[in-house]
């Protein structure tokens, strides 16, 4: 993830530096890594419980949940 930041940040001076040299205005052009959540935290940041679970492990405990109420203990 940090060579991907580095190549965007790259990617950005530079596209910068050509918006310059046609004599355009630079100052909305952002170096920063794009990828945030909606709450301004890096979605890599955010702690586990946040991040969406897979369709497989979502089904696995409902299903899990679900035989739970029959089980005799």
């Amino acid at each position: 993830m940090t060579d991907q930041a580095a190549w965007h940040a790259e990617r950005q001076r530079n596209f910068a530096e050509y918006l310059e040299g046609l004599g355009r205005d630079t100052t909305d052009v952002d170096g920063s890594w794009p990828l945030r959540a909606a709450s301004g935290v890096g979605v890599l940041e955010r702690p586990a419980s946040t991040v969406a679970e897979p369709w497989t492990a979502r089904l696995r405990r409902l299903a899990r949940e679900f035989f739970q109420r029959f089980r005799r203990n």
